[in-house]
Order: structure tokens, then C-alpha cells, then sequence
């Protein structure tokens, strides 16, 4: 499994995730409703709002996964922050060399 690069804005990332208090990890029911509507609407089995601190991502919002955090180093978001485009989306994780071997993968 490959691992990432640290945002060239990962400093001030952090302090913006912080500055909103978004560390609160309890989930947040107008977005769970969000995350149920995305799945169905999409036919997917996987939606998270999740967030990216130092050493883990967590989920304030999750549909379809028990865990409520992951550690960065198999984040598909510490992938995501480095993308420059507004929606993240792996096609077929099996397939993807960033993915393939990932714990989460199956």
C-alpha cells in the first residue's frame, strides 16, 4: 500500500478542522440523512463525511461502515485533500494502486 504526501496547506488545514470544532466525533443526524440519501441515490454501499487530523480520520457522518475512525495511513481522504477537484471518487478500489492493498479493501 502506498503512502501520501502531507498537503503543502496541512498546517493551516489543521488549524481551520480545529478552529470549527469539527474534532466533536459524534455524528451529526442532519448529515446521516445526507450519507443514507448519497448511498441510495448513487446505488453505493460506502458513504462517509469524514475528516483528517494529524494521525487518523474520523467520520462525523457514515453509512454502511461500523468503524467511526481509521488511521491516516489507510485514508483514502488523506488522498482526497490532495486532489485539487471537489468530489473524490475511486472507481474500482481493487484496481487502484493507492487502494488495492488497503485493510478496508475487500
Amino acid at each position: 500500500m502506498k503512502h501520501t504526501e502531507l498537503p503543502v496547506n496541512e498546517v493551516k488545514r489543521l488549524e481551520e478542522l480545529w478552529r470549527y470544532s469539527l474534532h466533536d466525533k459524534q455524528n451529526d443526524l442532519d448529515l446521516d440523512a445526507i450519507t443514507q440519501l448519497v448511498a441510495s441515490s448513487f446505488d453505493v454501499p460506502i458513504v462517509l463525511v469524514s475528516f483528517v487530523d494529524e494521525e487518523s480520520q474520523w467520520f462525523k457522518s457514515r453509512f454502511g461502515l461500523s468503524e467511526i475512525q481509521t488511521p491516516r495511513n489507510i485514508s483514502f481522504c488523506a488522498y482526497a485533500i490532495l486532489e485539487d477537484q471537489p468530489i473524490f471518487e475511486v472507481k474500482d478500489t481493487l484496481k487502484d494502486d493507492r487502494f488495492c492493498e488497503n485493510p478496508l479493501v475487500t
